[in-house]
């Protein structure tokens, strides 16, 4: 089997020779498109080949760790609606950005409050309670499963409707 960088597999950039099981495991090393080629040899030393390599998209890059996430009424509210925001941020890959997922927690990197996918949204509602303390922080996957690192924790966002 080899790893080609075109469709007609004519261009090699790493080939297993001593392969003999019916699977391997291959190591893309380039971002984008890559073209899996296979060869087979009988016991006579005939060999017969793909024509065409078959297209498998490569990303080994996550996206861009976003921002801390803010409280757009600040960090002291005296109202339960909650409002946590970020920043876009690309994917350093050719995948493409996925979604965001997103944690709300009662601590710092908590996920007691929420813990989930927001999709591709900067934003995320939350009715808190009197009395409590929030964080959020945030992290992006792209449509290959890459993940950034989660971003930094938010400040504390304190709510007080007394």
């Amino acid at each position: 089997a080899k790893i080609a960088a075109g469709a007609d597999c004519a261009s090699p950039y790493k080939t297993y020779p001593s392969v003999k099981a019916l699977s391997t495991v291959v190591e893309f090393q380039n971002d984008g498109d890559n073209y899996i080629c296979v060869a087979a040899k009988n016991s006579k030393g005939r060999t017969a080949a793909t024509g065409s390599g078959m297209k498998v998209k490569s990303d080994p890059f996550p996206p861009k760790t976003p921002a801390k996430p803010v409280s757009a009424g600040g960090n002291n509210l005296d109202t339960i609606n909650i409002t946590f925001s970020w920043t876009a941020v690309d994917d350093q890959g050719s995948a493409g950005l996925n979604h965001y997922v997103l944690q709300i927690g009662s601590t710092p990197g908590g996920s007691d409050v929420f813990n989930g996918s927001v999709g591709d949204e900067l934003s995320q509602y939350i009715t808190g309670d009197n009395g409590k303390i929030y964080y959020a922080r945030v992290k992006a996957v792209d449509k290959i499963g890459n993940e950034s690192d989660w971003s930094p924790v938010s400040d504390k966002v304190t709510v007080n409707t007394d």
